[in-house]
């Protein structure tokens, strides 16, 4: 039972690691920047958080079905969560590239966070639509009882990756860099997260046959 549990735990651990880290590279951009960062992640959880609740969501749905036997029905219900994450992922990134002034001039009055806020809400939403993936094979392997992947996925993106990275993309392109440091390692795990459940499924055809 434990296990199972731990990479949530694990995420929130970590996850706060990683915010601590990435808003004190930020924080050396001035505080204006971590002001604009700070509206712009936050409106960027919307999609995200409504992507984490679909994983969330189908979870049971998944247990069941592997507990049971039923194949072709959790490959069905892996590929059409999966199709729905990507179709709302792409919807969200639309409204937000085109209507990010609006979305943060709701929040912020001065004209010049409003632009910066908006720049990096256009540069975080692109990432909205593989976040999803990412969430689904996480919470695939949590359902079938193999945590494992789950944790090497979480340990990998809030640590391994992302905080070298931001060491990387900050000496190179300074605050843009360490903006779009998210988007990069989220591209990096959903590639990751489709491999590893990719290679499970192979073990369990290998063990079939």
């Amino acid at each position: 039972m434990y296990p199972v549990g731990l990479p949530g735990g694990l995420l929130v651990l970590l996850l706060c690691i990683s915010n601590i880290v990435l808003n004190n590279y930020i924080g050396e951009y001035g505080s204006n920047s971590v002001a604009a960062y700070g509206i712009a992640t936050k409106i960027n959880q919307i999609p995200v958080l409504l992507l984490v609740g679909l994983a969330i969501g189908i979870s049971p749905l998944i247990g069941f079905c592997y507990g049971g036997g039923q194949k072709k029905r959790l490959k069905n219900v892996i590929q059409l969560s999966s199709i729905y994450s990507i179709v709302l992922g792409i919807v969200f990134t639309i409204i937000f590239l085109v209507s990010a002034n609006i979305l943060c001039g709701l929040f912020l009055s001065d004209k010049f966070l409003i632009k910066q806020a908006a720049y990096f809400l256009r540069i975080l939403c692109t990432y909205s639509w593989v976040t999803g993936i990412t969430n689904i094979v996480t919470n695939y392997f949590q359902a079938i009882g193999k945590p494992l992947p789950s944790i090497v996925l979480t340990i990998l993106k809030n640590i391994v990756l992302l905080i070298p990275a931001l060491a990387v993309m900050d000496n190179l392109w300074g605050l843009t860099g360490v903006i779009a440091c998210q988007p990069v390692v989220e591209y990096v795990i959903a590639a990751l997260s489709l491999l590893f459940y990719w290679i499970s499924i192979k073990k369990k055809e290998k063990n079939i046959a």
